[in-house]
Parts: C-alpha cells; structure tokens; sequence
C-alpha cells in the first residue's frame, strides 16, 4: 500500500507542478511559443514546396530528353517550349513529325490480350466497323467559318459509302491553322479576365 501511496502523490505532485508552470506563464510566453511552432510548420511547408518544385522540373527535363532523344520520330529535332521560359517552340517540326510518323503496332501484355479475347467486341471489330458505313446528313451550312452538318436520324448509317474513305495517315491540322487557333485562345483568355 505505500507503493501506490507513493505513486499517486507522485502523481498528483507532477499535475500539480504542471498546473503552476501553465500558471506561471505570462501572454507574452504563450504568444512567442505559438509563434515559434507556426514559424516550424511555414518552413517545412516551405521545404516541401521547393522539393516538389524541384521534382516537376527534374521530370519535365526528362521528358524534354525523351522527346528530343526518340529515334522513331524522323526529323533532325523537335523544338518546344513554355513562352514563359523562353525557350524555342516550333510547331511546324513537331507537325511534320506527326504526320510522317507512322503508326506502330501496339504490344499487349498477356493480360490485355486475354481481355482482347474475350470482349464482346474486339479492337479491330471496332476499326473494321468505323470503316463499313458513313453517316447520312439532311443538310450542310456555313456559320462563321464553320461547317455544320444536320445528321438524318431516321437513316443514319449510309452503307453504301463503306469504303470509300480510307484514312492513310494522320490528319493533322496546318501551322497556320494552328497559329490562328492560339491567337484566338489568347484574345478569349484576355477577355475571359
């Protein structure tokens, strides 16, 4: 019994000697630990954004290397950037890549080709059915620069059109094209603020 007695005081001693140090405190004291601990948390916080900065970056080069390095791409070099670092951006190499590139054979793993398998309907049930008919339009007009095209739904499908487009390679729109759509993005982004 005098072990617990022991323990007990001791223990109401140290509450005890906690509640007068709480006690003791002054605002001033209370006020410069709180600032402390913020102070802590701010360049930790401040530490991890550097570090993920750093990361982007580090990714973003690589993928840069990636391009530039890729050997199935033939042309002498592709040349991008971000406006804000400065860097080159040539649209027409990256746009002549694109087209005289020329599709590759997708290799699927042992999963994906057993799911191939047993779907209900195949890839190349996909792409030998996109080629077996056309759609059936009522009408066609202009609205500023822009063909619409009314779709007939009571005959959608035109099956005597199978065949008669055959895509051969990417349909890739032209530099200038591509230029004005930019333009006009950027005047909408400056209106938009």
């Amino acid at each position: 019994m005098n072990i617990n007695n022991t323990l007990l005081i001791s223990n109401i001693d140290f509450i005890k000697n906690i509640k007068d140090f709480v006690s003791s405190l002054t605002v001033i004291d209370v006020v410069f630990f709180f600032s402390v601990v913020l102070l802590m948390i701010l360049v930790v916080t401040l530490l991890y954004f550097i570090k993920m900065n750093e990361d982007t970056k580090d990714n973003e080069e690589s993928i840069e290397e990636n391009l530039v390095n890729n050997s199935s791409v033939n042309t002498e070099e592709i040349k991008y950037s971000d406006e804000e670092e400065g860097e080159l951006f040539d649209l027409e190499s990256i746009t002549k890549a694109l087209e005289n590139k020329e599709p590759s054979n997708i290799d699927l793993t042992a999963f994906e080709e057993e799911q191939e398998k047993d779907a209900i309907i195949s890839y190349e049930e996909l792409i030998n059915k996109s080629k077996s008919g056309a759609i059936n339009y009522k009408s066609e007009s202009m609205l500023d620069d822009l063909l619409v095209k009314e779709v007939d739904l009571n005959n959608i499908v035109d099956e005597s059109a199978s065949g008669s487009e055959i895509i051969s390679k990417t349909q890739v729109i032209s530099y200038a094209q591509e230029e004005a759509f930019l333009e006009a993005l950027k005047k909408l982004q400056q209106q938009l603020n």
